[in-house]
């Protein structure tokens, strides 16, 4: 799979899309596809003539993005659901099932961010419009903590470090690496206990000083499959592509933190609060979620909680 779907500098696939060998390959001109055939497949499947045929064209769609044709395709017959056997293939064998019944009545969500960084969570429910009962953050950076209470004032309730959160924070949550994520999952199995009439949904994310051992101890606690073991792309070859960063003078500019703030998703100047320095900006947002990538997980939530009217 990561042969098949592997990308060159040019933004098109650098391996045939049905057998996954190079040499020479036909791009398709459709700009969302740019998937490749070899010679080889094209002639076995469709013909000798038509390796000529698509030299001689222009403008070439694949056949995958042009209606299909006997004559121009031969056996390479897509299949009504092609697209979703792509995305089949990066699901795990089995997903955790939701079994939440359709008379339950939604609610504004509570919240319990641990080392909720800059506030990332509260940034992107407020931006999928979700209400929120309440927001309870475990964090102890300084920094951090400041850039969220200057932001989002007493709608964050600060809780302090996870290792000394009490069972009586625990209770008003409902109405080193290794040793965090058991603090973490201790909590979430506490929390479950205590929601049992309203939906429950975690999310976590590894970190990187985490060793392999925690790592691969973390799917026996958690239950569902980690992302990185069915294929992500944080496995796979990257090929990244933008402009020649720009020159002051004669030296090389950087990004300003305002331009990172804008790239992560935040609005610009969202870390610019009281004396925090550039340097201790840029590392806040070097440890914070990506606001659209959260967004887009969180985008489900919608199903379960009420809404801001």
């Amino acid at each position: 799979m990561s042969v098949h779907f592997k990308h060159s500098n040019s933004s098109c696939q650098r391996y045939c899309i049905i057998c996954g060998n190079g040499g020479k390959l036909f791009v398709c001109d459709e700009p969302d596809c740019r998937k490749v055939y070899c010679t080889g497949c094209i002639t076995a499947l469709v013909g000798p003539e038509c390796v000529d045929l698509i030299e001689n064209t222009s403008v070439w769609k694949c056949y995958l993005c042009s209606e299909f044709d006997e004559q121009s395709h031969g056996l390479l017959e897509k299949k009504p659901d092609w697209f979703q056997n792509i995305i089949d293939m990066y699901q795990p064998d089995e997903c955790f099932q939701i079994n939440i019944s359709p008379d339950m009545p939604k609610r504004p969500i509570r919240v319990l961010s641990l080392f909720d960084g800059i506030a990332t969570g509260k940034v992107v429910l407020d931006l999928l419009g979700i209400e929120i009962e309440a927001y309870y953050a475990s964090e102890i950076a300084t920094d951090a903590i400041m850039v969220t209470n200057i932001r989002h004032g007493s709608s964050v309730h600060q809780i302090g470090d996870i290792k000394e959160i009490t069972d009586q924070k625990r209770n008003s949550v409902q109405g080193q690496s290794g040793q965090l994520f058991i603090g973490f999952v201790h909590l979430v199995n506490k929390v479950e206990i205590l929601s049992r009439d309203r939906p429950v949904f975690w999310l976590f994310e590894n970190v990187a000083s985490m060793t392999l051992d925690v790592k691969r101890l973390c799917p026996a606690f958690l239950d569902p499959e980690s992302l990185n073991s069915i294929g992500a792309a944080e496995e796979l070859d990257k090929f990244l592509m933008g402009r020649r960063i720009a020159k002051m003078g004669t030296s090389d500019d950087i990004l300003w933190v305002p331009e990172i703030e804008r790239v992560f998703g935040f609005p610009a100047h969202y870390t610019d609060v009281a004396d925090i320095s550039a340097t201790r900006r840029r590392k806040l947002l070097g440890k914070a979620w990506s606001v659209p990538v959260v967004k887009h997980l969180l985008a489900p939530l919608h199903q379960f909680f009420t809404l801001r009217t």
